[in-house]
């Protein structure tokens, strides 16, 4: 059973699962994106950044979903390698949730991965510190 929780971010009240993911999109604003961003240690956000984050919204309002990695790599012209550098760990995961969007579609992930969360911001703050010193 889904919980929703009412979040903060950029002064705005935003409802959400509980993974962090907005349940309703239109709630969205770039500033509310920012938060987020820095919330899950993706920050600062590039241009790039942006321009995947606009893809996925864009994306979501013509298919009704977010949209997998795939997806995104093939309409952005982003290698995942790239993608993954970007938006460490998950990056469909982690640019739906900046973009305000439902969880994307993808394999139901189990043990030990399901364990290493894209959403945490620990782990997304590390990756994204290894990314900036290497």
């Amino acid at each position: 059973m889904m919980n929703l929780q009412t979040r903060e971010y950029a002064g705005h009240s935003v409802e959400t699962d509980d993974d962090g993911f907005l349940l309703d999109s239109s709630q969205w604003t770039p500033e509310v994106g920012e938060a987020i961003a820095r919330e899950i240690g993706v920050w600062p956000l590039t241009e790039k950044h942006w321009s995947v984050i606009t893809l996925c919204r864009e994306d979501a309002a013509r298919e009704g979903k977010s949209p997998g990695v795939e997806r995104i790599a093939r309409s952005s012209r982003i290698s995942r390698k790239a993608l993954c550098q970007l938006f460490p760990t998950e990056p469909d995961r982690l640019a739906a949730r900046i973009a305000g969007l439902r969880k994307p579609p993808g394999p139901i992930r189990g043990s030990k991965q399901g364990r290493r969360r894209a959403d945490d911001p620990h782990r997304a703050a590390a990756l994204n510190e290894e990314r900036r010193t290497s």
